[in-house]
C-alpha cells in the first residue's frame, strides 16, 4: 500500500473522530442530582429553561435527573445546588470523551453503503435516508409514492413516504396511520426506526396485508438539518437550525412549536435554551409542513405516532398539562398492547411504561401529539420514549443495538396496526362467581356485544365480539370485577378474509343439481334455484318429495324435502301398511344464518338417505322432513355483504335496525328471558311472537303435520352441544331422562365416529347454554307435541374460529354428525315403531340337588340361552336370558324337571335403557387423558388416560403396544417400574389384565384404578420401588365398543370366523392349555365358542406376547371379571389341583380378607379352584399363564353391587368397588415382595406364610 494510501486512511479516521470542523465538549460534565422535596424538584425544574441540557428529567422523588453543564457554567451551577442544600454527583467528567467513545464504535461499524441501500448495524447519514426512500419509490411505483411534505429551513427536503394498496374502493377512505421521527435530532434511534418500518412493509412480501386496508405515511427525518448539524458537528444538538430573528442562540425546540396551548408549560421562551419554543406558534417550516399534510389528510389518519429517545416510554396526550383525554381508556389499553408486544419480542430487556405524557415524563406544551390530536382530531396520538440500551449515555444507544430496537418497536407498530386495521375483537370471559354471572349476562342485552357463545355456568366461558370503541371500556370493567379473560380473535376482520381465502381456494363450480360437501354452497345453489333437491325428488320420485312450506320476507322460497310427502324434503317407504302410523322425524337448519355448516349437515342427511342405498332402511318405518335452510334471506347477506350477520332480513315497521333473531320469534313463553326488544340487538325477538314468515313457515307445517312427529332436530354452531328443552328457564321437562338418555346416545355415536376431536355435552339449554326463551326447540316440543326436542350445536373444528368452522372440515363434521342421526333414528324406530311388542326376558333358577345342577348345565350349551351367571352348585341361581320365540319351550322343560324359577327382567331392552339413562346421568365429558371412576370410560378414553400417563410420567412407566384387535385398535399396557434392580437378583413381576369379557364393564375401571393409585398417588411409590408391575386395562377393545354402542350383552370379541355362523370368540377359552377340554364349544353361536384353535384370536395373542415378554421374572398374574365375588384359581379344565394349591388357596384368603374388611357393600369372596367353585372351562388365561411358568394366577370375579341384574353393576358403585379391591392387590403386592424381592429380605421362611397353610375348598 502507498504511502499517500495510508496517509488518507489517517486522515478520514480523524476526521471521523473530531468531525469537520466540530463542536468540542471537551470539559463539559454531565451532573446527577437527586431532589429530595417537591420543592426541590420545582427548583431543579426551572433550570430547563436556561443553559442547562437536561439529557434526563426525574418524574418522582428518589429518581435522578441528568443535566449537562459547560464548563465556564459549572461554577454557577454547582453555587445554585449549594444555595438550595441540593447534593449532586459528577457522573460524565468530560462529555467529550464518550462522544469520541461513541463515533470510535460508529467508525468500526461503519460500511459503504450501495446507493439507495439501508442499513441497521450502524446509523445512516441524512443524505443514505433520502436515497433509500428514492429507490423504494421507483422500485415499488404500484404501492409507494415519495414527496416532499415541505422544505427545512437550510432548504433540504423533508421527504414522506405514502404506502398505499389503491383506493378502497368504496365512497369511506381507508384509514391512515402516520410516523414521524428525528423531531430531536440528536435522538439517532428514532430516524432507524421509522426506516425499518418502511423496509417492512415495502420490502417483506410477508406484510403485504398490512396495506391492503390501511394506509401508511412516514416522514423518517422531520428535522434534516439538525440531523446533519449531529453528524458533522455537534452530537448533542437537539432543535432546528433556524436563527430566530434578533436572538441570541441558533434553533427552536420542534417539539415545542405546534399551536396547541403553545407556551402554557414546560417550554421556554429563551432561545438558547433547549425547550425554546420559538417565537410564535409553527414559526419552523419543519413544523409547518407537517401541519400542513396532516390537516390535508386528517379525515382519514386514525393513529399518530411520533418516535423520540430515550426512557422506554409510550406517552399519550395531553402533554400540556397533567390532564386526561375523554378516550384515556382506549388510549392506554391500546398503547398497553403495543408495548406488550414490544417487551415480548425484545431481546435487551426492554420494559416500557404507559401513560399520559404531563405525568409520566413532564409538562411541555406545543408538542406534536398534543396539536394532533386536539387539532387535526386523530383519537390515537402517542409518543414512543425508545431504549438506550445497555450503554449508560442515554439517548447515544450503540450501533450494535439499532437492530435489536428497531424490531422490537417494529412489533410494537404492528399491534397498533391491528388495532387500527380490524377494530372488533372476540374475548373469552369466564365467570367464577354469581356476581360475575349477572354482570356477563347484562352485556348480552347491550346491542353493542355480539354474543358467539355464551354460558351462565360457573367456570364456562362466554365469547364476546367487542367493537373497538368498546374494548377499552369493557376490558376495565372485566379487570374491575376480577374477571379471567383472554383475547381470543384480536381481529375479526383478518379472520374473515382468512375464510374467505380458504373457501376460494376450495370452491369450484357446481353443475345444475350437484352437492359438495369441500366448500360451503350458496343459498341460490341450494334452494332459491332448487336444483339438488328438485333433483332428488326427480330421481328418487317413489321416496323424496319436494315442497315449499313458506317464502322468507325477500321472496325466497323455503324448502322442505320430505322423504315422503313435503320444499320441505320428505324421505319415506310409502304409508304404514298397518294400522299403527309410522313415526317421523323433522329437522331444520340454518335459523343462525352466519352459522354456514349447519346447512351442509342437512344436505349430508339428505344425501346418505337418498343416494346411499345401504342407508335404506332407516325411510323404510321411519319418516323424514327436512329443511336446509330455514333462513335463506339471511344466508345470501352473509355470503354477500356481512359474514356476521346472524338474524333475518326483514326490518320491524318502526324499528331502528334490521332482523329479528328468528329462535326468539316462536310463541312459546316469548321474551321470557334471554331475548331482548332492542331491534338492533342480536337477540332481538321481533315486535310479537311468529312475527317474522320464516318462523310461521315451520309453526304453520307442525301444526298441520305432525301427529305422527316423535323427533325434532335444529342444527345450530358452535359448541358440541345436545340441548334439549327447556330454554326458557332452567326447568327440566317431565320427559328429562329420556331426553338426557336419547340426546347421550347420539353424542356418543359422534364423539366415537369424530375424527376432529368432538366432544359433545347433553343437557338442558337454560342449564348447559343460557335462558333464551322463544326457541324452536322448546315450541316444537310445547306446542308442537314432539316429546324428543333438540338443538344441536354442532363443532367448530381445528380453528378457533367458532361457528366459521373451515370448509376442509365440512365432510369430517357433517360426516360424524350423520352417525349421531342414525343413533337418533334407531332410538325412534324401536320405540315407535310399534308392530311388534316381543320382549327378552331374564329368568332366575335355583337348583336344589345335583341333577338339577346338571340340567341347568346343559341349557348352557344350547346357543338360545344366554346364561348371564351361572351357579353351579346347589342352590346357587343362575341368570338366563331367553328370546321370546324361545320363553315357551324354556318355561315348559323347567317345569318338567321341578326346577322353580322367577322372571327377574320382564323385558331386557327396558333394563338396559334404564342402565343407560343411569349412565348417561353420571356422565360428563372428559378432557383427553383424564380418568374418571363415577361412570364408565369409553376405549379412547381409557386409551388416552394410559398414554398420558406414559407421556407425564415417563421416569417410572413405560407404554407397550402389545398388540392389536381384529378391528384394529391398539391393545395397550403399562409398565411401572423404578427401574432396573441394582443387583444380581432381579424384580419380580405382577401381571394384570382386565375386559377379556366385554360386557363386564366393571372390570377395565379396576385396572385403571390401579394404575391410577401405582402412578399418581405418590404415598403409593413403594409398591414399584421393588416390584415392577405390567398392567393391560383393556383386552377386549372392539367387544368393549360394541357394548357401547350396539349390543350392551356382548361378550366375545368381533371377529367371524372362517366358515362360522356367528361373529366372535370366547376369549377365556381361547388360550393355549386343555384347549376344548370341557366347559368350551365349537359352536360359534355360544358364548363359550372356543375360536378354530388355541390362540386364534388377535387379543389372545396379545396377551400372550405380554407374558412371553415378562415371562423370566413373572410372579403372579391377576385377570379382572365379573361377577360373582370370586378369588379362582387353576385348574380351570377340570377339578384337578396345582402342586401350590395351598398357597394359592391361604394368599386368595388374605385377600378376600382385606376386600372385606375394605368393602361397604358386604363383599365376601369365596377362594376356590376355578373348576371346583364354578364349571370346568378350559382355555382360560389364568391356566395357560400357569402353565408357562408364573406361579401365582388367580381369577378374580368382582362383585355385582346392588343391582339385581348380574354384571351390570350401577356406575354409582364403581369407586367403591374399585377402591375394596385395591385393598386386596395391595396384600397381593405385599406377599410378592416379600416372597420374592431377595435383596431385602433373603430367600428362607416367611413370615407371611405362616398362615398359608390348610386345605383348599373343595
Amino acid at each position: 500500500m502507498s504511502a499517500f494510501a495510508i496517509t488518507n486512511i489517517f486522515l478520514v479516521f480523524g476526521l471521523i473522530l473530531n468531525g469537520c470542523n466540530g463542536f468540542s465538549h471537551r470539559g463539559y460534565k454531565l451532573y446527577e442530582i437527586t431532589p429530595e422535596s417537591l420543592e426541590d424538584a420545582e427548583y431543579l425544574h426551572a433550570f430547563s429553561n436556561e443553559k442547562f441540557d437536561f439529557w434526563r428529567e426525574g418524574q418522582r422523588l428518589g429518581e435522578p435527573t441528568d443535566i449537562m453543564v459547560a464548563p465556564e457554567d459549572q461554577q454557577e451551577f454547582e453555587q445554585k445546588l449549594a444555595n438550595r442544600g441540593m447534593k449532586y454527583q459528577v457522573v460524565v467528567e468530560d462529555v467529550e470523551s464518550i462522544l469520541q467513545q461513541e463515533k470510535f464504535e460508529r467508525s468500526m461499524a461503519r460500511s459503504a453503503l450501495g446507493p439507495g441501500s439501508v442499513t441497521f448495524t450502524n446509523y445512516m447519514l441524512l443524505e443514505e435516508q433520502m436515497a433509500y426512500l428514492r429507490r423504494l419509490a421507483q422500485d415499488y411505483p404500484n404501492n409507494v409514492t415519495v414527496e416532499s411534505i415541505g422544505q427545512s429551513h437550510e432548504g433540504r427536503d423533508i421527504l414522506i413516504l405514502k404506502l398505499s394498496s389503491g383506493s378502497s374502493g368504496t365512497s369511506s377512505p381507508k384509514p391512515a396511520i402516520f410516523i414521524d421521527a428525528g423531531i430531536h435530532c440528536r435522538e439517532w434511534i428514532a430516524p432507524p426506526v421509522a426506516l425499518y418500518a418502511i423496509q417492512q412493509l415495502v420490502e417483506n412480501t410477508a406484510n403485504a396485508a398490512l396495506y391492503a386496508n390501511v394506509d401508511w405515511y412516514i416522514v423518517p427525518n422531520l428535522n434534516p438539518d439538525g440531523y446533519q448539524y449531529t453528524t458533522t458537528v455537534n452530537r448533542l444538538w437537539r432543535k432546528n437550525r433556524r436563527l430566530t430573528d434578533g436572538a441570541e442562540c441558533y434553533g427552536t425546540d420542534l417539539n415545542r412549536n405546534f399551536g396547541y396551548q403553545w407556551m402554557v408549560g414546560g417550554a421556554s421562551s429563551n432561545p438558547c435554551s433547549e425547550t425554546f419554543a420559538g417565537p410564535s406558534e409553527f414559526s419552523e417550516p419543519e413544523a409547518r409542513a407537517m401541519r400542513d399534510f396532516i390537516l390535508d389528510h386528517k379525515d382519514n389518519i386514525k393513529l399518530y405516532v411520533s418516535f423520540h429517545s430515550f426512557g422506554e416510554l409510550l406517552l399519550y396526550p395531553w402533554s400540556y398539562a397533567p390532564l386526561l383525554p375523554d378516550n384515556t381508556e382506549e388510549l392506554y389499553a391500546v398503547g398497553l398492547r403495543s408495548v406488550q408486544a414490544i417487551e415480548a419480542a425484545s431481546v435487551i430487556g426492554s420494559e416500557y411504561t404507559v401513560n399520559n405524557s404531563a405525568i409520566g415524563l413532564y409538562v411541555a406544551a406545543g408538542v406534536t401529539t398534543d396539536w394532533v390530536k386536539a387539532e387535526a382530531g386523530v383519537d390515537l396520538s402517542y409518543i414512543f420514549e425508545l431504549p438506550n440500551g445497555d450503554a449508560p449515555w442515554w439517548f447515544m444507544l450503540p450501533a450494535r443495538q439499532i437492530r435489536p430496537v428497531v424490531e422490537e418497536t417494529w412489533a410494537g407498530i404492528r399491534a397498533l396496526y391491528e388495532y387500527v386495521e380490524e377494530n372488533y375483537k372476540v374475548y373469552h370471559v369466564t365467570p367464577n362467581t354469581l356476581e360475575q354471572a349477572k354482570i356477563l349476562n347484562a352485556y348480552h342485552y347491550e346491542e353493542k356485544f355480539d354474543f358467539w357463545e355464551e354460558s351462565h355456568l360457573l367456570g364456562d366461558p362466554s365469547d364476546i365480539m367487542v367493537a373497538p370503541e368498546d374494548q377499552p371500556a369493557f376490558e376495565r370493567n372485566l379487570t374491575r370485577n376480577l374477571f379471567d379473560y383472554s383475547i381470543v380473535i384480536d381481529n375479526v376482520e383478518r379472520l374473515i378474509q382468512q375464510e374467505k381465502i380458504e373457501r376460494s381456494m376450495t370452491r369450484t363450480m357446481l353443475a345444475p343439481g350437484q352437492v359438495t360437501f369441500s366448500s360451503f354452497m350458496r343459498h341460490s345453489e341450494v334452494i332459491q334455484h332448487m336444483a339438488y333437491l328438485r333433483r332428488l325428488a326427480a330421481d328418487y320420485p317413489n321416496i323424496a318429495t319436494v315442497e315449499k312450506i313458506g317464502e322468507s320476507y325477500e321472496g325466497r322460497d323455503i324448502l322442505m324435502l320430505k322423504q315422503i310427502g313435503g320444499l320441505l324434503f320428505r324421505i319415506s317407504s310409502g304409508p304404514s301398511e298397518t294400522s299403527t302410523p309410522k313415526p317421523g322425524i323433522l329437522i331444520d337448519a340454518g335459523i343462525h344464518c352466519r352459522e354456514w355448516i349447519a346447512p351442509p349437515v342437512a344436505l349430508y342427511i339428505i344425501q346418505q338417505l337418498v343416494q346411499n342405498s345401504a342407508n335404506a332402511h332407516m325411510y323404510a318405518n321411519v319418516d323424514w322432513y327436512i329443511v336446509p335452510n330455514l333462513n335463506p334471506d339471511g344466508y345470501e347477506f352473509t355470503q354477500s355483504n356481512n359474514r356476521l350477520w346472524r338474524k333475518n332480513r326483514r326490518l320491524t315497521e318502526g324499528a331502528q335496525c334490521i332482523g329479528t333473531d328468528l329462535n326468539r320469534n316462536f310463541g312459546y313463553y316469548w321474551m321470557h328471558a334471554g331475548a331482548s326488544q332492542d331491534s338492533c340487538s342480536e337477540i332481538y325477538a321481533g315486535p310479537e311472537a311468529f312475527s317474522e314468515p320464516e318462523s310461521q313457515a315451520i309453526r304453520d307445517w307442525v301444526l298441520a303435520n305432525g301427529e305422527n312427529l316423535q323427533l325434532y332436530l335444529s342444527f345450530h354452531s358452535y359448541g358440541e352441544m345436545m340441548l334439549y328443552p327447556w330454554g326458557y328457564a332452567p326447568e327440566l321437562p317431565e320427559n328429562h331422562e329420556d331426553l338426557h338418555y336419547v340426546g347421550q346416545l347420539a353424542a356418543t355415536a359422534i364423539d366415537q365416529a369424530s375424527t376432529i376431536n368432538s366432544q359433545y355435552r347433553v343437557n338442558s339449554s337454560a342449564i348447559l347454554l343460557y335462558e333464551a326463551a322463544g326457541g324452536s326447540d322448546d315450541w316444537v316440543k310445547a306446542e308442537g307435541k314432539v316429546d324428543l326436542s333438540y338443538c344441536v350445536e354442532l363443532p367448530d373444528g381445528d380453528a378457533p374460529f367458532f361457528f366459521m368452522i373451515p370448509a376442509r372440515q365440512i365432510l369430517p363434521a357433517v360426516r360424524e354428525t350423520f352417525e349421531g342421526v342414525k343413533a337418533f333414528h334407531a332410538y325412534i324406530e324401536e320405540n315407535f315403531w310399534t308392530n311388534q311388542e316381543l320382549k327378552y326376558k331374564v329368568y332366575e333358577v335355583v337348583p336344589m340337588t345335583k341333577k338339577q345342577t346338571d340340567i341347568v348345565h346343559t341349557l348352557s350349551e344350547d346357543p338360545k340361552y344366554d346364561f348371564w351367571r351361572e351357579g353351579r352348585i346347589v342352590g346357587k341361581p343362575s341368570q338366563i336370558m331367553v328370546a321370546p320365540e324361545d320363553q315357551g319351550g324354556f318355561e315348559e322343560n323347567l317345569s318338567r324337571n321341578g326346577l322353580g324359577y322367577a322372571v327377574v327382567a320382564e323385558d331386557v331392552e327396558e333394563v338396559l335403557r334404564q342402565e343407560k339413562i343411569e349412565r348417561s346421568l353420571t356422565r360428563s365429558g372428559l378432557s383427553i387423558g383424564d380418568v374418571t371412576f363415577s361412570s364408565f370410560m369409553l376405549y379412547n378414553e381409557q386409551m388416552a388416560y394410559v398414554r398420558r400417563l406414559a407421556t407425564d410420567y415417563p421416569d417410572i412407566t413405560t407404554l407397550e403396544l402389545i398388540g392389536q384387535s381384529y378391528e384394529g385398535r391398539d391393545i395397550l399396557a403399562l409398565k411401572i417400574s423404578s427401574g432396573e434392580s441394582e443387583t444380581a437378583v432381579a424384580k419380580p413381576t405382577i401381571l394384570i389384565d382386565a375386559g377379556i369379557h366385554c360386557r363386564e364393564w366393571i372390570a377395565p375401571t379396576v385396572a385403571l384404578y390401579i394404575l391410577y393409585q401405582l402412578v399418581q398417588n405418590s404415598s403409593n411409590a413403594a409398591l414399584y420401588q421393588n416390584v415392577d408391575w405390567v398392567i393391560a386395562p383393556n383386552m377386549n377393545p372392539d367387544g368393549y365398543e360394541y357394548t357401547q354402542r350396539t349390543n350392551r350383552i356382548w361378550r366375545k370379541n368381533r371377529r367371524l370366523s372362517d366358515g362360522a355362523t356367528c361373529y366372535g370368540t370366547d376369549l377365556n377359552r381361547n388360550f393355549g392349555y386343555f384347549w376344548m377340554h370341557a366347559g368350551a364349544s365349537n359352536n360359534s353361536c355360544l358364548n363359550t365358542y372356543a375360536g378354530p384353535e388355541a390362540f386364534s384370536e388377535p387379543e389372545s395373542r396379545a396377551l400372550r406376547n405380554m407374558v412371553q415378554n415378562h415371562l423370566e421374572n413373572a410372579r403372579l398374574y391377576l385377570t379382572f371379571h365379573s361377577y360373582g365375588e370370586y378369588l379362582l384359581y387353576p385348574w380351570g379344565y377340570a377339578v384337578v389341583y396345582p402342586d401350590n394349591a395351598e398357597e394359592l388357596q391361604s394368599l386368595g384368603n388374605l385377600a378376600a380378607e382385606a376386600i372385606a374388611s375394605a368393602s361397604t357393600i358386604g363383599s365376601s369372596y369365596l377362594v376356590a379352584n376355578s373348576a371346583a367353585a364354578l364349571y370346568a372351562a378350559a382355555g382360560a388365561s389364568d391356566d395357560w399363564v400357569k402353565s408357562v411358568g408364573v406361579e401365582l394366577a388367580y381369577t378374580v370375579e368382582l362383585p355385582d353391587g346392588d343391582s339385581p341384574y348380574a354384571f351390570m353393576i350401577p356406575a354409582r358403585q364403581i369407586l367403591t368397588v374399585d377402591r375394596e379391591t385395591w385393598e386386596g392387590v395391595k396384600v397381593f403386592h405385599s406377599y410378592i415382595e416379600e416372597k420374592f424381592w431377595t435383596n431385602v429380605n433373603p430367600r428362607g421362611p416367611l413370615k407371611s406364610l405362616k398362615v398359608l397353610s390348610g386345605r383348599p375348598i373343595l
